[in-house]
């Protein structure tokens, strides 16, 4: 038994490159200390590797060109096996941050979307009984007051608590710019049901396993002339509508520090 689960280890660690992106493993411990409030000093510990960026994103253009140096963001998603969460933080700087719009209005409104496809088999979500599509949700703020609207999946994953969420906004006097951090958890499921999560299906989260993931953000200065640019981790413009353009992330894992190299090896010697 103890010679299958180091192998296990070991074929674990071969395939850790899979994905486009990387999503940090996030242990029990360190998961006791988040708190979903907005605050990124619970992120401390994530190496610098796993930021998402601006570099690795795409920018669409809605209408008139936004200038990019008045917005910036950084992006880290995380995943426990054991809670069977994902969770996504995102920090964007804009120079003008928009919160007048209605409900129901998000593009007129600064917000960050999520899209998932736990299920990695992509395909297109126009059909409208397709119940993969779990999450398109969009996170905003009308009069400083930061809501979220749920365009389309179950409306109860909140009164149940399979997801739950933080914005805080503030102005940076360093860096002369508004700063909006978005802190999300997520339960996965690859079917929903209106009904409830017993008629659904939920996801299992395992490691090195890939997802399909979107988080995009949107820069609207100006609702009269509709100034907007969206940064979006994609490979095409579709990605709300077709799970073929969401990025791959790969759900890593860390091998545990008592097995090393030579420890696997000598299991694997013939004796």
């Amino acid at each position: 038994m103890r010679n299958l689960f180091i192998l296990y280890l070991l074929f674990a660690c071969l395939l850790n490159t899979n994905g486009q992106y990387h999503a940090v493993y996030i242990n029990d411990e360190k998961l006791s200390k988040i708190k979903l409030d907005g605050d990124t000093s619970d992120w401390n510990w994530v190496p610098h590797k796993y930021f998402i960026t601006t570099a690795s994103m795409n920018e669409y253009i809605a209408s008139k060109r936004v200038d990019g140096k008045n917005w910036d963001c950084k992006i880290i998603i995380g995943w426990n096996d054991i809670k069977n969460w994902i969770y996504i933080v995102a920090v964007v700087r804009d120079n003008i941050r928009n919160t007048d719009c209605i409900p129901g209005s998000f593009w007129l409104d600064d917000h960050l979307e999520i899209v998932v496809n736990p299920d990695n088999l992509g395909g297109s979500f126009d059909q409208m009984n397709d119940r993969r599509r779990f999450n398109s949700i969009k996170f905003h703020s009308i009069d400083k007051k930061s809501i979220f609207e749920i365009e389309k999946g179950p409306l109860w994953i909140t009164k149940m608590n399979y997801m739950d969420w933080g914005i805080k906004t503030f102005y940076d006097n360093k860096l002369k710019t508004n700063i909006t951090v978005y802190e999300v958890g997520l339960h996965l499921w690859d079917k929903w049901n209106d009904v409830g999560p017993k008629q659904s299906c939920t996801h299992k989260l395992m490691p090195n396993q890939t997802i399909r993931l979107s988080i995009s953000s949107s820069d609207v200065d100006n609702i009269t002339d509709q100034d907007e640019a969206i940064w979006a981790m994609s490979t095409g413009r579709n990605y709300p509508w077709n799970a073929d353009f969401l990025c791959k992330f790969s759900l890593d894992y860390p091998v545990k520090n008592d097995v090393s190299w030579e420890g696997i090896l000598n299991v694997l010697r013939l004796k």
